[in-house]
């Protein structure tokens, strides 16, 4: 009944774009500097209130596996830590005390929103904001962070291969890299059907997201000592489309 459901949503979300939103489709098809203009808006009002409210708890699993990794660090030295992909912010509540926290995202428009966030957790010491894109962090040093954090964001880079490519460079030796990311259906299911369909608006509306990712794969392959893979499901109907979740922490 589900399945039923989405098919007939996303029907209509296609005859949407296509016709009365169909000068925004045609916007964000031709301008990459309007898309990252009118990403940040849509997914702080509108995608992220969504989803929060179901993904929450794969947000506390994400950081409660790592800080079970970081389990008898000593906790007088500040860790150094670099979040990829920042959003308005939603991760700062579940970082450890005592962070040295960098932001690096290819996206300025999201800035405003993080630093007005970042005032409510005097826990973390934020350090800088970099903008650049996650495949060529040439601001970021050798073996300088002792975690790296992405939650949605390997959906949406240009080269998840480069990116783990290049954490995997700016982590300490046996420092961690802890995601969030959602995943896609089974192959041959109707859910996964329901991705392809969705993508390519996904694409234009959600700054270049594709539904049918799997990051275990991608993660796996990078070069991490150790990957530790842990799937969720969410079961609330209006976040069908991404009910498959993954929580990874690798070690460099």
């Amino acid at each position: 009944m589900i399945q039923l459901f989405w098919i007939v949503v996303c029907i209509l979300l296609w005859i949407f774009f296509l016709t009365i939103a169909l000068p925004i489709t045609i916007t964000l098809q031709l301008s990459q500097t309007f898309r990252a203009f009118f990403f940040p808006y849509a997914y702080l009002y509108l995608i992220f209130p969504l989803l929060e409210s179901q993904a929450v708890s794969v947000r506390k699993k994400t950081f409660e596996l790592l800080k079970d990794s970081l389990v008898g660090r000593d906790h007088s030295k500040p860790l150094e830590a670099l979040e990829i992909g920042i959003g308005g912010g939603a991760n700062l509540h579940h970082y450890p005390d005592n962070c040295n926290l960098t932001v690096l995202d290819k996206n300025k428009f999201f800035e405003p929103h993080f630093k007005q966030n970042a005032k409510n957790y005097p826990h973390i010491n934020y350090k800088k904001t970099v903008i650049q894109p996650a495949e060529n962090m040439t601001e970021i040093q050798d073996n300088s962070m002792d975690i790296v954090v992405t939650t949605y964001f390997l959906c949406s880079c240009d080269n998840s291969d480069e990116v783990l490519k290049e954490i995997i460079r700016v982590l300490k030796p046996e420092g961690k890299y802890v995601c969030m990311e959602h995943d896609s259906f089974p192959e041959n299911t109707i859910g996964l059907y329901v991705q392809r369909f969705l993508s390519p608006l996904t694409y234009l509306y959600a700054n270049g997201c594709n539904p049918c990712t799997q990051p275990a794969k991608v993660i796996k392959r990078a070069g991490f000592s150790q990957v530790i893979c842990k799937e969720c499901i969410l079961t609330h109907w209006t976040i069908y489309p991404i009910k498959h979740h993954l929580v990874a922490l690798a070690t460099k």
